[in-house]
């Protein structure tokens, strides 16, 4: 047969947008389970990415689970906002305080959670 036909029925079936649109009827897996474990491998794989780029922060700022430099956390994730969090601007007694949402308690707690889970769970190997 022709190897391209193939290809396209092996894709049409397996290839995670592709068989949104366009799975044979019959396959095992309805086209609505398909949509469910796309949006599910998209949370993950979004959860994941952002997770290693504040690793990298982590990294660079040298907190851990026993401390370290939460002002540079701070700052260093202030110049990642425009990539992954909505800058917010907050009016605390009058005067206009930036700050990012998930981030403010960082401050108060330099052995923030994320920096901690990212040694233990060895994101930081890099």
């Amino acid at each position: 047969g022709d190897w391209r036909k193939d290809h396209w029925a092996f894709q049409k079936n397996n290839h995670p947008v592709l068989a949104m649109a366009f799975s044979h009827p019959l396959f095992p897996v309805s086209r609505r389970e398909l949509y469910v474990i796309f949006g599910v491998n998209m949370i993950f794989a979004l959860t994941v990415g952002a997770f290693v780029a504040h690793a990298s922060v982590c990294v660079q700022c040298n907190l851990d689970c026993e401390g370290g430099d939460s002002s540079c956390y701070l700052k260093e994730i202030g110049k990642l906002s425009h990539v992954f969090m909505a800058r917010s601007e907050v009016s605390i007694q009058g005067s206009s305080v930036s700050r990012w949402p998930g981030v403010e308690g960082a401050a108060d707690h330099p052995h923030s959670f994320l920096c901690c889970m990212s040694v233990k769970l060895g994101v930081r190997w890099w």
